[in-house]
């Protein structure tokens, strides 16, 4: 069950002590790629994001269930306007120039908790995006280009818009500097999908995640002797920047976890479908596949309104 706002407050009460001495710093957070609500810095190493009570349950007694795959919690805090707040790692702390890319998992955000109409709405913008036909979709990527030392940036209407076959081309742009597609990213990113892929596929997931996202950050800034101008004539050569480039990817956004049945569903079927197209999406940029050439497996919605991946029932 989800914590009750009364023993969310109590959390905030014993949290607060701590924290406060981290307050004296607070501005909006620089590298912000997706979401609805704005993220404040806190201090050094700490961004406040605004959650509801079943997030912070999450964050309070499952976040272990994803192990490293979960930002760091340092407690919870009820602001001035009642609205209670959740204080994380900030996972761009130690980048210079951080590319981030927010990609929503699963084929609907239709969330049981949700209100009916609420719930109509996110399922008609679940049928006409990739959320619908990949189980995946972009909210947000910010990637720096190291030529004139600016971000590019996309926002979340940006990816609502992209249709089924130019997904895998927008991925690829997380990974395009302007100078040439770092494709040994894309590898070692693959490396962490795969692994999150064997965590929802154990017998101890025994959650669904509705509209959760998993975040991709990469270091932009390259190393001294690994310039744009060395690599601008062998774009597509290993660079040794990329082989030892700092990254992160992490599950965020927890608002919509909800148990498991244990009869209509064992496992998140929902988010394992776009999980799988990303390890074919990310497999296919790092060996450098043009992105029209990446198999990627549209999901079908059958009459029984269930989504069909890999022979496997996804029910709404």
């Amino acid at each position: 069950q989800s914590m009750e706002m009364e023993d969310f407050r109590q959390i905030c009460q014993r949290s607060s002590s701590d924290i406060q001495k981290h307050f004296s710093y607070k501005r909006p957070y620089a590298h912000q790629a997706g979401g609805h609500d704005e993220l404040i810095q806190i201090g050094k190493n700490i961004v406040a994001k605004p959650c509801s009570a079943r997030e912070a349950w999450f964050y309070h007694n499952c976040a272990e269930i994803i192990g490293p795959y979960a930002p760091q919690c340092h407690g919870f805090w009820m602001g001035e306007d009642g609205k209670p707040t959740v204080l994380l790692q900030d996972l761009t702390s130690g980048f210079q120039k951080p590319c981030v890319l927010d990609i929503k998992m699963g084929s609907s955000t239709a969330a049981p908790d949700r209100p009916p109409s609420k719930q109509a709405s996110c399922s008609a913008k679940d049928r006409i995006t990739t959320t619908g036909s990949i189980g995946a979709r972009i909210c947000g990527l910010r990637v720096f280009k190291p030529q004139n030392e600016e971000y590019r940036s996309y926002d979340k209407h940006w990816g609502k818009n992209l249709k089924f076959d130019e997904f895998s081309s927008a991925v690829e742009r997380f990974f395009d500097n302007g100078v040439r597609v770092r494709r040994d990213l894309a590898i070692r990113f693959l490396e962490k999908l795969q692994e999150i892929l064997e965590l929802f596929q154990a017998d101890s997931m025994k959650f669904r995640f509705y509209a959760s996202s998993i975040l991709f950050i990469y270091e932009g800034a390259e190393e001294l002797g690994n310039s744009c101008e060395q690599t601008e004539q062998l774009p597509e050569q290993k660079v040794p920047s990329d082989q030892t480039a700092n990254l992160d990817v992490r599950m965020i956004d927890f608002a919509h976890v909800i148990p498991l049945d244990g009869q209509k569903e064992l496992r998140d079927e929902a988010y394992i479908c776009g999980l799988r197209n990303l390890i074919e999406i990310f497999e296919g940029i790092g060996l450098g596949l043009d992105p029209s050439a990446i198999q990627v497996s549209r999901l079908r919605k059958s009459v029984r309104m269930c989504m069909v991946c890999n022979s496997r029932y996804v029910w709404l």
